[in-house]
């Protein structure tokens, strides 16, 4: 078990959970060890949701559990944004102390990218997302930039990390070292990447359709076609859960 988003970095940067707003705690398991989590679930007292089978709540808790950490379970075609398999960044989990208790970790570089693509996923439309990683990078030197860069290039995911940056920049005014910035400055933004960049910066969230664009930058025309098509019609499970207010609709209909 894996802890992901706010839930991972309260130990790490927040250290009073009152300080960090959660809405849900966020957890990554394996495939194939999710059978046996899900039952540990049910036996813990959690309700897996009927419409949402990732999502288990228990009072006002609610927990859910990814088995993909790009959240393919949904959309599958979300698999194919990493350049490699994503037990790479299983294999270099850290273990934390949590309350006492032992739990997985991101590695410090891979939760820099991770929460980047869960940022633009979700059209960077919360200010807490970007703060996040702003904590995380305060006080970075050189060989911590160009570490995330070389980790970001093996992932195929140094676009995402140089829209991160734009952001960085111009919200918070946080800067890399001199020699990392001609590194970026070497991935200039296309002018309609910076122009839907602009609206974050404006205060508004990215437009709806900027994660088509964001995160498929740099993709095969393949692997750009099978993530956008799937996304604008995904699978009849996944219309389900989009118009759940009409449940007797058949698939057609959906």
């Amino acid at each position: 078990m894996v802890l992901l988003q706010g839930i991972a970095l309260l130990q790490k940067i927040y250290k009073d959970i009152g300080l960090r707003p959660l809405t849900d705690i966020d957890l990554w398991v394996l495939p194939e060890k999710r059978g046996v989590f899900d039952t540990l679930m049910t036996q813990l007292g959690y309700q897996r949701d009927p419409l949402y089978p990732n999502t288990f709540k228990k009072g006002m808790t609610i927990v859910d559990i990814n088995s993909h950490i790009l959240w393919a379970d949904r959309i599958r075609s979300r698999r194919h944004l990493l350049a490699k398999s994503q037990r790479v960044l299983y294999d270099n989990i850290k273990i934390l102390n949590f309350e006492g208790e032992p739990a997985g970790g991101l590695d410090d570089l891979d939760q820099v990218l991770y929460l980047s693509l869960h940022a633009f996923k979700h059209c960077a439309g919360r200010l807490v997302w970007l703060v996040d990683i702003k904590h995380l990078i305060t006080g970075w030197q050189a060989s911590n930039w160009k570490a995330l860069f070389d980790r970001a290039g093996e992932l195929g995911q140094v676009s995402i990390i140089c829209y991160m940056l734009y952001l960085m920049r111009h919200l918070f005014n946080l800067k890399p070292p001199a020699d990392i910035q001609a590194t970026v400055a070497g991935r200039s933004l296309a002018w309609l990447e910076r122009v839907t960049l602009q609206k974050r910066l404006n205060g508004r969230p990215l437009p709806d359709w900027a994660p088509l664009l964001l995160l498929t930058s740099g993709k095969s025309l393949m692997t750009r076609v099978y993530f956008v098509f799937e996304t604008l019609f995904p699978r009849p499970p996944v219309l389900r859960q989009i118009f759940s207010a009409t449940p007797d609709f058949k698939t057609w209909q959906l």
